[in-house]
């Protein structure tokens, strides 16, 4: 890492503005796994019983969560995130408010990544994983040995 000083009248370095980068997108992917845990937590403990229930959980943790709050993790958010938001607004197929923009912005983002992330390790959608865990429950009740 760099000297964590910087002269005023350049600004920092490429290397110092780069190291800031890695860690503040360390904290963000931190936080998006963090949110995963919970959600797979959930799901296995038995307190969401559907892709449905996750889709809604994951919607309510997104809109709710740091970076979709506070105004300078808007930025942050979007800027950690591989995922472009305005697909998810040209989906919706409506404009966005300028006075709201950012947080919905970065909403789009902790909620496309938190369900990318999900699914990558589940290693299978939501609802498959709901359907795969009904089977075998089904096969259980039934006496069948895997």
């Amino acid at each position: 890492m760099t000297s964590p000083t910087w002269d005023p009248d350049k600004g920092p370095s490429d290397s110092q503005v780069n190291d800031a980068r890695r860690v503040l997108r360390a904290d963000y992917w931190t936080s998006i796994r963090g949110m995963v845990a919970d959600v797979i937590g959930q799901m296995k403990g038995g307190h969401l019983e559907s892709a449905d229930e996750v889709s809604d959980y994951i919607h309510e943790s997104a809109d709710g969560c740091h970076w979709a709050i506070y105004t300078h993790a808007n930025y942050q958010a979007i800027m950690c995130s591989d995922h472009d938001p305005w697909e998810d607004v040209e989906d919706q197929g409506s404009e966005l408010d300028p006075k709201n923009a950012m947080p919905v912005l970065a909403y789009f983002c902790v909620k496309h990544d938190v369900e990318e992330q999900l699914e990558a390790e589940l290693g299978q959608s939501p609802d498959d994983w709901f359907t795969e865990k009904a089977d075998a429950e089904e096969d259980e009740s039934e006496g069948v040995q895997p």
